[in-house]
């Protein structure tokens, strides 16, 4: 049986905290739906992918958030759990759908030029890697991981054409201290934890642009994004912040360490017998990047 599911799209005025009703879209979705939505900044649209147990419609709205048009199909198969990004050209939208393990990648294509949609199936092998992250930055699809125990990062880019591409970096010639003060490599300083708010391998991502929230700015470990260049960001050790840069262009990579202010606090006792510990300060400290400052 059927379900009549209202989809409402607010907007929240940031002036005065009010919600303003703005429309209201009426769609029949079974069971397991799933809302993923992208926007088209060139065009000034906004896309709402809507799924459910046995299709996916496609709905644009223009930023007045009235309708323009849209495209049902039916759903990729049930192996691909749920959409994980998406990557945009002017009238061509992917959407992309991962199975267990993200080992399948079902790239979705809806064309609003003919109305056509079209399926592609990317089968990737992530057994030595750890994804770190997946993020859409300038209509390409990013998906980022660490190649076990190593110094290496694999960006595989899903370009707004469709096409897979796969690219390596080893940051090996860069040191990293991890939160004891010891050098660490790259892969060592994602696994570090710290419970109960970052787990290993936890990379939050900070949008262009978008306001972040205190929860997400207090994290550690940090990805930034522009329109041709991410920044990673590693405040694991209460003396640095450390920094990689990687040009998505040619996807050179280039390191910055900044020295905390930690003078004048209490020095933390050594628990650990080493005689490569760093005495640290007893204190706790983080970083954020705004328009190329930090704070």
């Amino acid at each position: 049986m059927k379900r009549i599911s209202t989809v409402l799209f607010l907007l929240l005025s940031t002036i005065s905290l009010s919600q303003e009703f703005v429309s209201e879209l009426k769609m029949n979705l079974r069971k397991n739906r799933t809302v993923f939505q992208v926007v088209d900044e060139k065009n000034k649209q906004v896309v709402f992918f809507v799924g459910d147990d046995s299709q996916t419609t496609a709905v644009r709205f223009d930023n007045n958030f009235s309708v323009i048009d849209s495209i049902n199909s039916p759903r990729p198969d049930k192996k691909y759990l749920s959409i994980i990004g998406s990557a945009s050209k002017d009238n061509f939208h992917r959407i992309f759908w991962a199975s267990t393990n993200n080992k399948e990648i079902n790239s979705q294509t809806f064309n609003f030029e003919n109305k056509q949609v079209t399926n592609e199936v990317f089968k990737l092998d992530f057994k030595k890697e750890r994804i770190i992250q997946k993020t859409t930055i300038n209509g390409n699809f990013y998906i980022l991981s660490l190649v076990n125990d190593s110094n290496i990062i694999k960006f595989y880019v899903f370009d707004k054409d469709g096409k897979l591409e796969i690219k390596t970096i080893d940051a090996s010639s860069y040191t990293l201290i991890n939160s004891y003060g010891e050098v660490s490599s790259l892969y060592a300083c994602f696994e570090e934890s710290f419970y109960p708010f970052e787990q290993s391998f936890s990379l939050q991502n900070i949008e262009d642009g978008t306001p972040a929230s205190l929860t997400f700015a207090a994290n550690k470990r940090k990805i930034y994004n522009t329109s041709n260049e991410i920044v990673l960001s590693f405040d694991n050790n209460v003396k640095y912040t450390q920094l990689f840069k990687i040009n998505l262009t040619d996807f050179s990579i280039s390191r910055k360490s900044i020295l905390q202010p930690t003078e004048g606090f209490p020095v933390e006792k050594e628990v650990y017998d080493s005689q490569n510990y760093d005495p640290r300060p007893n204190i706790n400290s983080n970083s954020f990047i705004v328009k190329d400052k930090i704070f």
